[in-house]
């Protein structure tokens, strides 16, 4: 067996965010799949209400773990309220800076508006 790949295997499970990782993963593929199954089985306005509640329940999470991980991996000298991402390509939304955390406050509360009117609706 190569060394590398032992010692990379080993890097992966002793991972800290890791496990942040996976509960990403699993809570799109939660949401997607309820987006998926919702047209077949929501037959009455409440079974709507219901998975529509149960996305954004699933949104939020994704957003609050998003969150976790990036403080955690974004260096805290980042400056600016957009940065570039540490793992592939893209832009992100720098945790650390007051801006940032002022959308990240923005995107929370968007999304518990948008449930709590569905649900007294």
């Amino acid at each position: 067996m190569d060394p590398k790949t032992t010692n990379s295997k080993k890097r992966n499970k002793n991972n800290p965010h890791r496990l942040l990782r996976h509960l990403i993963i699993i809570f799109f593929v939660l949401t997607a799949l309820i987006a998926i199954i919702m047209p077949f089985m929501a037959t009455t306005n409440r079974m709507r209400t219901l998975f529509g509640v149960s996305i954004i329940v699933l949104v939020i999470a994704v957003c609050i773990i998003s969150f976790v991980y990036l403080t955690r991996t974004v260096p805290h000298d980042s400056t600016g309220i957009i940065i570039p991402k540490q793992h592939g390509t893209g832009i992100t939304i720098n945790p650390h800076s007051f801006g940032g955390k002022l959308i990240w406050l923005l995107i929370f509360v968007v999304l518990l508006a948008t449930m709590v009117v569905m649900v007294i609706k």
